[in-house]
């Protein structure tokens, strides 16, 4: 007669395993906003039937975040087409996707923080814990503003479409062979948020990003990492300028003389920001960006690159409202104000080469007033710099405190 080893178990064991094909993010509402009244919308790009479920003791909500919806939230969605879902975040241990595999797309204001009292956007904290590994065999053709998302962005190496925007996120790895798709319109990756619990196990984001920057269709270039933990490298080129409105890679190594771009640059490209903070290898004459029609509101941010220079008064833009070198040692020019320069220009530590530069700037500045457009803040009513002023000033001083402006001289 045949025995039968029989296992007794102390221990209960749990009924709630991951199903085949299943997709599961966590929710962890970490921060300040984790009150009844705080409301996480998700969405994604989606393809054919699916099913969201709720695990935990609330409901799924409709967009008016009153209406209760129930547990689950069914439905059969057209190629590509954007399904959202709402939910309080402190009644929500997870979110669970039938099918994984019906996802295309992350799509716009995934894990932004809602208020019940008015359904606007409050704030953004990482409410959701978004492994994108789980969407390793996925066929993704975009990412839209994700925010929270952790894992390797190899995943999306190969991402089909035009955009990919990773907010707040703690996604690493090696962007060397991200997209070898001609049409990328948007790459914005933002490495903040290391202080929540999602983004505990960090891990670097490094690579050569020269790939991405020869991208000719890119409007949107975003590679912010975190100061002496990612290790971006890559090469100024000349295929990106074409549509460029956003470029930004703080503490990247990011390397290159403006001088490659000259040419490449038209005149009256829609420009709103440029930040090479601590971009040590970026050298060369600025005044490659002195033709862009930028919207009001531009920025140039330097902070801590000690080998640009050039003639600050000859942007074209009326509109280029703040430049910074702080932490840097570059030394600029101010050779007099173009006759579109009707808007004050705030600055931060920036070196002057002489004292004439200095006086030419705040006599030009003293006949400008602020953009109407800007919002009230006290960096945009701020004058730092290095250098020495005469009495050849004096009177403008007088009229920048005047109309609320802080000078402010931080030595020769």
């Amino acid at each position: 007669m045949a025995e039968c080893l029989q296992i007794k178990l102390t221990e209960s064991v749990t009924t709630d395993l991951l199903k085949l094909n299943e997709a599961r993010f966590m929710v962890v509402p970490t921060g300040s906003h984790n009150t009844q009244n705080d409301f996480v919308k998700m969405t994604f790009r989606l393809n054919g039937a699916y099913t969201f479920t709720l695990k935990g003791d609330g409901n799924f909500y409709k967009s008016d975040l009153t209406t209760v919806i129930g547990k689950t939230v069914s439905g059969t969605a057209n190629w590509g087409a954007e399904v959202s879902i709402y939910f309080k975040a402190t009644e929500a241990e997870y979110i669970s996707l039938n099918n994984k595999f019906r996802i295309i797309g992350l799509g716009t204001l995934t894990t932004y923080f809602f208020t019940n009292a008015n359904n606007s956007i409050s704030s953004m904290p990482a409410y959701i814990d978004f492994d994108i590994d789980a969407l390793k065999y996925n066929d993704l053709r975009s990412v839209r503003s994700a925010i929270g998302l952790k894992g390797d962005i190899s995943i999306f190496a190969n991402i089909r479409n035009e955009h990919f925007v990773a907010l707040q996120t703690a996604i690493g790895g090696d962007l060397s062979g991200f997209s070898t798709y001609s049409n990328l319109t948007d790459f914005m990756i933002t490495r903040s948020g290391a202080s929540s619990a999602i983004y505990k196990d960090m891990t670097p984001l490094t690579g050569d990003a020269t790939r991405i920057l020869n991208k000719l269709y890119l409007g949107n270039l975003q590679i912010a990492c975190r100061a002496n933990f990612d290790d971006v490298a890559g090469s100024l080129t000349t295929g990106i300028h074409h549509n460029l409105y956003l470029f930004s890679v703080p503490n990247t190594k990011i390397a290159g003389d403006l001088s490659v771009l000259t040419g490449h640059i038209p005149a009256g490209l829609n420009l709103s920001n440029v930040n090479f903070e601590n971009c040590k290898g970026i050298t060369g004459d600025i005044s490659v960006f002195h033709k862009c029609a930028a919207t009001v509101g531009y920025t140039m941010g330097l902070k801590g690159v000690d080998g640009v220079y050039g003639d600050i008064s000859q942007f074209t833009s009326n509109n280029l409202t703040f430049f910074s070198n702080q932490n840097g040692k570059s030394v600029f020019t101010w050779s007099g104000k173009l006759a579109s320069r009707t808007y004050i220009m705030a600055l931060e530590a920036v070196r002057f080469a002489t004292s004439g530069d200095v006086d030419r700037f705040l006599n030009d500045m003293a006949t400008c007033d602020f953009a109407p457009t800007l919002p009230e803040s006290s960096w945009l009513k701020i004058m730092s710099y290095y250098g020495t002023r005469t009495i050849a000033s004096d009177a403008a001083v007088e009229t920048l405190q005047a109309k609320g402006v802080t000078i402010i001289n931080l030595g020769a």
